[in-house]
């Protein structure tokens, strides 16, 4: 009969070795962990792993000996949790809770200390470390490692949304340059929680607008209306040019903006 634990330990080990052979890569090379591009399906999966080993029979249930005793655990939560930031945060207070609840973990089980030392181990095995200093420093090192929240900017909600609502006026009507859209979100920075306020953040929201005028532009969009399947039509691989992956209503929200 097959160890259980041991099945656990390779489930974790091929999961990241088929999405780093998806990016023609043999170890992570330390960039971003939102450049890995997760698919729905493979958010999905890692999801399923990570609460199974919360289940495992031979472990004590408690969250810090399942973190701190399963090999690869760590690299996968912050992955995990960067990701859901991207694609679930709704804005209002940062916390922990809701990640922890949507892999059944008990946030009441993980000490503040403990977590930290998860995070950063978990980072460092994908080659990146926490921010050096500010509140929410792990939280919001997990958080920028989603890029943008997906659902803010789509809806133009919160301070993010604001920049790149603000960023989209600017840009109506004329052909700016990629660093004159960084200029501009550079100097509505004011409007970004401080943890977004790093350069890298400023830069991909000038790439995101970037990419926006630039699919308006070559698919001829004249309405928010199936801006999708005219997308689809005219540049049938724009998903895997921009800069970040969205869903069909995440731009469809983006591009109304625009447009309006």
């Amino acid at each position: 009969m097959v160890n259980r634990h041991s099945t656990d330990l390779q489930d974790f080990l091929d999961w990241k070795r088929r999405l780093l052979q998806r990016h023609g890569l043999d170890r992570p090379d330390a960039r971003p962990l939102y450049r890995y591009r997760l698919t729905m399906s493979e958010f999905s999966t890692l999801e399923s792993l990570l609460r199974t080993s919360l289940k495992e029979p031979s472990m004590t249930h408690h969250l810090d000996a399942v973190a701190s005793q399963r090999p690869g655990f760590a690299c996968l939560f912050v992955l995990y949790a960067a990701e859901w930031w991207q694609r679930q945060y709704e804005g209002g207070h940062w916390s922990w809770e809701p990640i922890l609840k949507r892999i059944g973990a008990d946030p009441d089980e993980w000490s503040q200390a403990q977590r930290s030392e998860c995070v950063t181990r978990g980072l460092r095995d994908w080659g990146l470390k926490p921010r050096a200093d500010g509140g929410l420093r792990y939280l919001g090192s997990v958080a920028v490692q989603g890029g943008l929240p997906l659902r803010l900017l789509a809806e133009a909600r919160g301070g993010i949304g604001q920049v790149l609502g603000r960023v989209v006026q600017l840009a109506r009507g004329s052909r700016a340059t990629q660093p004159e859209l960084l200029a501009w979100v550079d100097s509505l920075q004011g409007l970004l929680p401080r943890t977004y306020r790093q350069a890298a953040i400023f830069a991909l929201l000038a790439e995101v607008v970037w990419s926006i005028l630039d699919l308006k532009e070559q698919a001829r969009l004249t309405s928010g209306s199936n801006a999708v399947q005219q997308l689809d039509e005219a540049i049938p691989d724009w998903r895997e040019r921009f800069p970040l992956p969205v869903d069909d209503a995440q731009v469809r929200g983006l591009i109304e903006q625009l447009v309006r």
